[in-house]
């Protein structure tokens, strides 16, 4: 009698897995890795595995060039305290696509304009409250998504890392 009710339990169970979504997102955890308030060093660290910097190396706003097959380009700003400020991700022209249900479920966004949308990421152990965009010209699939420290982090006074001022942000 055991068996029997384990042969129907193993395909029913099965069955169940395969009709729950792989990945039902309902909110963005991240963008590549990274959160607003995360230190320079773990950005570094994470963008390095991805990519390479290709303009403001060692500056409160870079643009690194990556190794992605959906983003080709994304471009970040630290705070006064050199914490991610926000970040924005440019998708690959001829990449695999991202849409926007990717990221979250949409009924959590809220949707402005033609093909804008905007999570708002509640305070979280080790970050404070946030906000992902993002946005198109297609109904489908994003063109670009950025994340950005909520309210309380609003500061963009960033000091240089190094003695040459010369280069503009």
């Amino acid at each position: 009698m055991h068996a029997t009710r384990m042969r129907w339990m193993v395909p029913a169970a099965l069955l169940l897995a395969l009709a729950t979504p792989a990945f039902a997102k309902t909110r963005p955890s991240d963008l590549l890795g990274l959160v607003p308030g995360m230190s320079d060093r773990e950005v570094q660290h994470r963008l390095e595995k991805i990519g390479a910097v290709v303009r403001g190396q060692d500056r409160a706003k870079q643009t690194w060039q990556l190794r992605d097959s959906r983003y080709e380009y994304v471009i970040i700003r630290y705070d006064e305290e050199w914490r991610l400020h926000w970040a924005t991700a440019f998708a690959r022209e001829g990449g695999r696509r991202v849409r926007y249900a990717d990221l979250g479920d949409l009924a959590n966004a809220t949707h402005a304009g033609q093909h804008f949308y905007t999570w708002a990421i509640p305070t979280q152990q080790s970050t404070g409250a946030w906000s992902l965009v993002a946005r198109g010209g297609d109904a489908k699939y994003l063109d670009s998504v950025s994340i950005e420290a909520g309210p309380m982090r609003q500061a963009l006074i960033v000091p240089l890392k190094t003695e040459d001022a010369s280069e503009e942000d």
